[in-house]
């Protein structure tokens, strides 16, 4: 059988590795709770796999042209629960004071993120308003980690003169976090200021797959699934003739779909759409 060209070197190690490592986190970390000793167990479980390079190439992990960042999925169960994401930052791009409520921890593949630490000091009485108090500082980098509890929060800045890309692990998907907030800025948060939501609803994509790479594998003979996840009218109009079609709403119930999450997606740009409209898995 013929070997896929670089797609096999990287998507099917990418995604073992990444399983085997969240197999590790779930025995740390069964409930929704944890100690801040569990987090730093944690922390070491995630370092070894972001220090894994070789999985997460950079072209395979691209900022959207015209924007400060893009976050990846690499994984999550069905529940939401045990979220993985390859977070792409732009040199320069500066996220104000938020917190998770979930757990969460930052591991660095590739540039610095520089983070700082703060804790909420005020009674969250009054709605729309609080204060934090400065805590820590630390520039996540390949080979360390940063971990919160659900109530911490933390900046992040892009301090190197090129892009960044992090592991960010949490205990319950960004999809699922409806009620995080942020200060706009950090000054106003330690004087004690406003109090917003923060990314309700993220914009989330997936590893890239060229179209070369998509062409090789539909003709080596292994198994692929080819599907495009973008709503059926949508579909419709323009797509793959390799590709079948299940939206990503009804994609909870497929449970074979669903255990897909995490593989590689071809970019659908070619379709007028924004990334992460074709899975290849």
């Amino acid at each position: 059988m013929r070997r896929r060209p670089s797609l096999e070197i990287i998507m099917n190690p990418r995604h073992a590795a990444i399983h085997a490592t969240l197999a590790d986190i779930k025995r740390l970390a069964p409930h929704p709770e944890i100690s801040r000793a569990t987090l730093e167990q944690l922390k070491a479980t995630l370092t070894p796999l972001a220090q894994r390079t070789d999985l997460f190439p950079k072209a395979e992990f691209p900022i959207g042209e015209g924007q400060h960042g893009t976050i990846y999925e690499l994984a999550r169960d069905p529940d939401g629960r045990f979220a993985l994401y390859a977070s792409a930052g732009a040199a320069g791009k500066f996220q104000p004071p938020h917190n998770h409520t979930t757990w969460a921890v930052i591991s660095g593949v590739f540039g610095e993120e520089h983070n700082v630490g703060y804790e909420r000091v005020d009674d969250a009485a009054t709605p729309g308003k609080g204060q934090l108090s400065h805590r820590w500082e630390t520039t996540c980098v390949s080979g360390n980690a940063v971990g919160f509890l659900a109530n911490d929060f933390h900046t992040i800045e892009v301090r190197s003169n090129e892009s960044a890309l992090h592991l960010h692990l949490y205990g319950l998907s960004l999809e699922e976090l409806p009620n995080r907030v942020f200060f706009p800025t950090v000054d106003e948060a330690l004087a004690g200021g406003t109090v917003k939501r923060f990314m309700a609803k993220p914009t989330l994509h997936s590893p890239y797959v060229t179209a070369a790479q998509l062409r090789a594998m539909l003709g080596d003979g292994a198994e692929l699934a080819a599907v495009d996840v973008r709503d059926g009218g949508v579909f419709a109009l323009r797509h793959l003739l390799t590709t079948s079609n299940i939206a990503a709403t009804r994609a909870c119930a497929c449970p074979r779909l669903a255990a897909m999450r995490g593989r590689s997606w071809l970019p659908s740009t070619q379709f007028g759409q924004p990334p992460g409209g074709s899975t290849a898995s």
